[in-house]
């Protein structure tokens, strides 16, 4: 939906008025993606595996159409890579990269909102604010946040922060999507569409792709209907549903 124009800055992108892209090409084209992995202990072996063949395809798509749109960085190590193209180089940037520590949601999350808001702030001043494109942030990870960093506050200082300096309600969004099937993880998750910012937020858990994948991985295809939106329609029916088996 089109925002009121006294709520945003004047000469932002007109690609934030369209709807999302349903083919690859035009989302890489339009789009920023950041990959953000969970690189805590628990994502060690199967779960990092899977993490990485799941990007594979989309690096692919991003080599095949010559886009500059993935970005990678992790929870915990400082390793961060930019331009990502193919599976050579996904594979070679998760190499770099040792499973190990806690589950900093909030803390990184945190980082990579600032940096992106001061980003749209800078171009709002000096130019370049109507060619921005949106950054999709798309966090993969297999546990619940460390106690002392939840999501959620970070989203919600982020979204005042996005609405006070009137930026465009539709350029930035959080996607969650659980690897494997932690039951600790699920409700934590969901429980993001829920809050006072989920137009911002989507959430994918283990339990709503496991049915479209074999063996419950998070495959290429998977990962790829979940950036485009295929899978969210069901997210808020889900979430009802179950909130009323609780």
């Amino acid at each position: 939906m089109k925002p009121r124009a006294d709520t945003v800055n004047p000469g932002y992108n007109p690609k934030l008025d369209e709807q999302r892209p349903t083919e690859m090409v035009d989302y890489l084209k339009d789009y920023r993606i950041l990959f953000v992995i969970d690189d805590s202990a628990s994502m060690s072996g199967d779960r990092w595996r899977e993490a990485r063949d799941a990007l594979s395809e989309i690096a692919e798509h991003a080599l095949r159409y010559h886009s500059d749109a993935i970005d990678i960085r992790f929870f915990n190590n400082q390793y961060k890579r930019s331009r990502v193209k193919g599976t050579r180089e996904v594979r070679q940037t998760f190499n770099y990269v040792s499973p190990s520590g806690g589950t900093p949601t909030g803390h990184v999350l945190e980082e990579v909102l600032d940096q992106q808001i001061d980003r749209l702030d800078i171009a709002r001043k000096a130019g370049g604010y109507t060619s921005e494109p949106p950054l999709d942030i798309i966090v993969l990870t297999d546990g619940v946040p460390s106690h002392n960093s939840p999501p959620a506050p970070v989203i919600e200082v982020a979204a005042k922060r996005l609405k006070d300096n009137k930026h465009h309600p539709n350029v930035i969004g959080i996607q969650f999507v659980q690897i494997g099937n932690d039951p600790a993880a699920e409700p934590t998750l969901l429980s993001l569409i829920n809050g006072p910012n989920n137009d911002m937020v989507d959430t994918i858990s283990y339990s709503l792709y496991a049915g479209q994948a074999p063996d419950g991985k998070l495959t290429s295809n998977v990962l790829e209907r979940i950036i485009l939106g295929g899978l969210h329609p069901n997210l808020r029916a889900y979430w009802n549903q179950h909130q009323q088996r609780s």
